[in-house]
């Protein structure tokens, strides 16, 4: 999500890791393996790394759609 969409939406919530480990169903060191494959980057707020909650449903909505592709071929 281009950073411009962030700041103007000002519904813009942000998930802590453990927040995005629930909604994909993997462990904070797989969360942290996936940032090396493309995943979406974390912001600081403080000490704390967090994820826009739109990125990771935009990921989240790719990896189906790339599923569903592979599986109609």
């Amino acid at each position: 999500m281009h950073p411009a969409a962030l700041s103007s939406d000002l519904q813009t919530r942000f998930l802590r890791a453990n927040e995005v480990c629930a909604r994909l169903g993997i462990k904070k060191t797989k969360l942290y393996a996936l940032l090396a494959e493309g995943f979406p980057m974390p912001a600081k707020i403080g000490k704390a790394s967090v994820w826009a909650e739109a990125e990771i449903e935009a990921y989240m909505a790719e990896r189906l759609a790339a599923r569903l592709i592979r599986g109609a071929s």
